[in-house]
């Protein structure tokens, strides 16, 4: 399932990333006889595919940190239960100890597409997000804070 899940983020960041590269090259402008547009739309379409994959990289890297250390395996004591609501509405939960930080529950809400707790859902993970509390509604720290 976590390979679904992988294999389905990866079609949908090459997908987002040919929508980008289409666009960018509908922009061209006709003016421009010397193919310096041209030029410039292949380079753009180069260096979003290059962003594209190193974030694929990243997040399968930090989804063999989670699958090495399954929540199940944690003690019952002292253990909280977190829920993800993204933004198109899915939800998916871990369990965390109190001593994990918020840094670690932001790792792992980059990559829980990629993880078992996924269970098959086509989960779309926003390149850029924010955590914030259910109620009252806070915003947690920055992307370092622990």
């Amino acid at each position: 399932a976590a390979a679904a899940a992988a294999a389905a983020l990866e079609r949908a960041a090459a997908q987002q990333g040919v929508q980008e590269a289409a666009a960018a090259a509908c922009v061209q402008s006709p003016q421009d006889k010397d193919g310096t547009s041209e030029t410039a739309a292949a380079e753009q379409e180069k260096e979003s595919i290059e962003a594209e994959e190193q974030l694929a990289k990243r997040r399968r890297l930090l989804a063999e940190e989670f699958q090495l250390a399954p929540d199940a395996e944690q003690p019952a004591c002292g253990r909280v239960r977190l829920m993800l609501r993204l933004p198109k509405g899915e939800r998916v939960e871990r369990s965390f100890t109190a001593e994990d930080t918020l840094s670690k529950v932001r790792r792992w809400a980059e990559c829980c597409a990629l993880l078992p707790e996924a269970k098959g859902q086509d989960l779309v993970i926003p390149v850029r997000f924010e955590l914030y509390t259910a109620f009252p509604k806070r915003k947690l720290g920055g992307e370092e804070d622990d």
